[in-house]
């Protein structure tokens, strides 16, 4: 059997989008003049914001914390040693730290570097995407990150910021910068009063935003492929897919159930509900009926981050002789992340957190009449992966 290649090129996408931008550097001409100053305040930003937007899509691969999962960012600076925080608040504003060591040991660098502006950059991350691990429990803790999560700050106009890069101009009068970091001595107006709402029009401070859409299909397609990987070893190891959940098995922790026979749905998390990962058997019902099932390994940060409550799989089952299909190509399986919730969606329902039918997560009509046959439809936000059908 093959697999789809797509959502792998997320990798490479973000390697031309961290290439183009050094490339354009090399044409900066040198400052000269107010405009000239401004171009490269505004191209340093934009290269701190790639090397954010990297982190947080790589965070699982790179730094070594399987709890957070994909789309953490780093905490502010907060004490001026150049390293992230340990800790920071729900609404986190201090220095952009310089960088950070990956789980390998390879330091990467936010360039926050004060050689163009005289001012280190300022932070600000919003809420659940900043890095302070989800612990199991109740589906509403703030810390908990999916395509369900509230961006949480405000810059103009724009209302799904989840993080912003602010390039503080030159002091003005009453500012002191030096030893210590007070937010008033390098913000000015409503950028520096400690809220959620910021301006670009504000003192001669440079805000740029990271936006809930530069992000979470990102995230989405690492949520995708981890749990494509999981299917497919799966099937290798037990000649088959697993049964899956229904949205109504959802119980109060957050945790779904699976039922015997059940092609499409979510994937069961027994294994982690009995917080042992080497439970070997899990036991699914529907009807009356039990049967007993290996559990799907799934990447710890992805169960406690919920996003199994954001997926909707339809898999090939032997006891079912249909098999589903995505935009007319007949595949072992389909797999879809709902995005951020939509009232009303294309399909004209209005979403709800949590799903109980899979209207609340799949955006088109086309996608919520129950049969095996899906499509990916342009007006939405589902990102979607497959597994492909066996070639003759």
């Amino acid at each position: 059997m093959g697999l789809t290649s797509r959502g792998s090129a997320m990798p490479l996408l973000l390697l031309l989008m961290l290439s183009v931008v050094p490339m354009a550097i090399l044409l900066w001409p040198a400052i000269s003049g107010s405009q000239g100053y401004r171009d490269q305040v505004g191209a340093r930003l934009q290269l701190a914001r790639m090397a954010l937007i990297e982190y947080a899509v790589t965070y699982p691969q790179n730094y070594n914390d399987n709890s957070a999962g994909p789309g953490k960012f780093p905490c502010p600076d907060s004490n001026g040693n150049g390293s992230p925080g340990p800790q920071c608040p729900a609404l986190a504003i201090g220095l952009l730290p310089l960088g950070f060591a990956t789980a390998a040991g390879a330091e990467q660098n936010l360039l926050n570097d004060p050689a163009v502006t005289t001012e280190p950059l300022i932070w600000v991350v919003s809420g659940p995407f900043r890095n302070r691990p989800a612990p199991s429990g109740s589906p509403t803790h703030a810390m908990v990150l999916n395509s369900a999560s509230e961006p949480g700050l405000q810059l103009d106009e724009i209302h799904d910021a989840i993080g912003l890069l602010i390039a503080p101009g030159p002091p003005l009068a009453g500012q002191v910068r030096g030893a210590g970091f007070q937010l008033s001595d390098y913000l000015e107006g409503v950028n520096a009063d400690g809220d959620a709402v910021f301006s670009r029009t504000a003192g001669n401070d440079r805000v740029v935003a990271i936006r809930l859409a530069d992000v979470m299909p990102l995230v989405e397609r690492q949520v995708l492929a981890s749990v494509r990987a999981a299917l497919v070893r799966y099937e290798s190891e037990h000649g088959r897919f697993p049964w899956l959940a229904a949205p109504t098995s959802l119980d109060t922790l957050g945790d779904t159930h699976c039922e015997v026979l059940r092609a499409a749905g979510w994937v069961s998390t027994t294994r982690y509900r009995s917080g042992d990962s080497a439970v070997v058997v899990e036991s699914c019902e529907a009807d009356g009926v039990a049967s007993e099932q290996a559990p799907l390994a799934l990447p710890a940060w992805l169960v406690r981050n919920f996003w199994h409550t954001r997926m909707w799989l339809h898999l090939t089952q032997p006891e079912d002789t249909a098999m589903p299909s995505l935009n007319g190509e007949t595949v072992r399986a389909v797999l879809a992340t709902a995005g951020a919730v939509l009232d009303p969606a294309p399909s004209g329902v209005s979403q709800h957190v949590p799903a109980q039918h899979i209207s609340d997560l799949l955006d088109h009509s086309e996608n919520t009449d129950g049969d095996a046959d899906y499509q990916r439809v342009p007006g939405g936000n589902d990102q979607w992966l497959t597994v492909l059908a066996d070639t003759p």
